[in-house]
C-alpha cells in the first residue's frame, strides 16, 4: 500500500509570507487613508480660517465706513503700544461708539480683555470681540483662536486703520500639534475711512 507524499495545507514559511505582504498592504492602505483625511482636514480649517476673516473685517469696514475712525484719545483704555507722528499703533481700535479688541471669557462667562502674549496658551481660546450698545460679541467662531491682534491708525487726509491678526484652529477641535503649526495663519488689511453718507 503505498501513501502519497503531496501534502494539501500551507507551510510555515507560506503563511508568514503572506501575513508579510498583507500586512505591507494594510500599512499602506491606512497611510493613504490617513494622509487623505489629514488633507480634508487642513482644508476645512483653511476654510474656517478664511471665513473668520472675511466676517471679521467686513463687520470692521461697514463700521468704520458708517462711524469713522476715532483717534486712540477715546477713552482711557486705548492701549496705545506706539505713538507715532503719522500712525498710533494700538491693541484696540474705536469706531464710533464701538470698540474692537482681543478678548477672552473668564468663568463667569464674561468677556475680558485679554493681550497676545496669553493667547500663544494653547489652552486660552482668544477671539477678536466688538464691545457696542452695552454688550460684548465674538467675532470669531470657536473653531479659531486670534492670537494677536494690532491696530495701526493714520490720520491722514483720509483717515484708516491697518488690521493685523494672527490666527490658528482651536485646540478643541483635536487637531495634532503639527498640522495646528501649519495652519497658523497672519492676516493684514487696511481699511480707509470712506464715510457713507447718510441720507
Amino acid at each position: 500500500m503505498k501513501h502519497s507524499s503531496q501534502s494539501f495545507g500551507f507551510t510555515l514559511i507560506e503563511v508568514l509570507v503572506s501575513m508579510t505582504i498583507l500586512a505591507i498592504i494594510m500599512v499602506s492602505i491606512i497611510s493613504i487613508f490617513y494622509s487623505s483625511s489629514q488633507v480634508s482636514l487642513k482644508i476645512d480649517i483653511n476654510r474656517s480660517l478664511q471665513e473668520n476673516i472675511k466676517n471679521i473685517t467686513e463687520t470692521i469696514a461697514e463700521d468704520i465706513r458708517n462711524s469713522g475712525i476715532n483717534t486712540c484719545n477715546v477713552g482711557s483704555n486705548c492701549h496705545i503700544l506706539t505713538p507715532g507722528k503719522n500712525y498710533t499703533h494700538a491693541t484696540q481700535l474705536w469706531s464710533g461708539t464701538h470698540r474692537y479688541y482681543l478678548g477672552t471669557q473668564d468663568s463667569s462667562g464674561n468677556w475680558i480683555i485679554t493681550w497676545a502674549t496669553q493667547c500663544q496658551n494653547l489652552t486660552t481660546q482668544c477671539h477678536l470681540v466688538v464691545a457696542k450698545d452695552g454688550g460684548v460679541y465674538p467675532l470669531s467662531n470657536t473653531q479659531v483662536d486670534i492670537t494677536s491682534a494690532d491696530f495701526w491708525i493714520t490720520t491722514d487726509a483720509i483717515p484708516k486703520v491697518t488690521i493685523s491678526l494672527n490666527l490658528r484652529p482651536n485646540m478643541k477641535q483635536w487637531i495634532s500639534p503639527t498640522l495646528l503649526k501649519e495652519s497658523e495663519m497672519m492676516f493684514q488689511t487696511t481699511i480707509s475711512e470712506r464715510l457713507i453718507d447718510n441720507l
